[in-house]
């Protein structure tokens, strides 16, 4: 699996969480693992998550950073 392959996928376990705790939870597991590659699109994850109106805005704002991140 390419990195950016795994990266999504991780980020999926933040966004498809079935409560706020395992997603903070997962929120971190994926810091740890990727905040060397993508430190852009997890900064602007973490600035923005609590600025939305709603969870859905907010992950509409997780979809698109993933396509922000670098190469």
């Amino acid at each position: 699996m390419d990195s950016k392959k795994g990266f999504y996928s991780k980020l999926k376990t933040i966004y498809q969480a079935p409560d706020k705790d395992l997603g903070r939870e997962n929120m971190e597991t994926v810091k740890e693992k990727w905040d060397n590659k993508y430190p852009n699109a997890l900064e602007s994850l973490n600035s923005r998550r609590s600025v939305f109106p709603s969870y859905t805005t907010f992950l509409d704002s997780l979809y698109l950073t993933t396509f922000e991140a670098p190469k």
